[in-house]
């Protein structure tokens, strides 16, 4: 799971998101709206992908989920 996430941090910070691992931890932690993450990587990578991304992670398909980002 965390090589996955990792992977979806690194494919944001290639579309120019700076520091996403922050903002990430600002959703998560409460200090900004918990979707403010999933909404800035919708905008940035894809709703469809994010979507799928976060269904793959749910089901522990983490080498789907990182595949998903090596095609983007």
């Amino acid at each position: 799971m965390r090589g996955s996430l990792e992977s979806l941090l690194k494919a944001l910070a290639m579309q120019g998101l700076s520091k996403p691992p922050v903002l990430l931890m600002r959703s998560a932690t409460g200090y900004e709206e918990p979707q403010q993450f999933i909404s800035t990587a919708s905008s940035i990578l894809g709703a469809e992908l994010v979507t799928n991304w976060m269904h793959l992670l749910e089901q522990e398909d983490y080498a789907g989920a990182d595949a998903l980002l090596s095609i983007h």
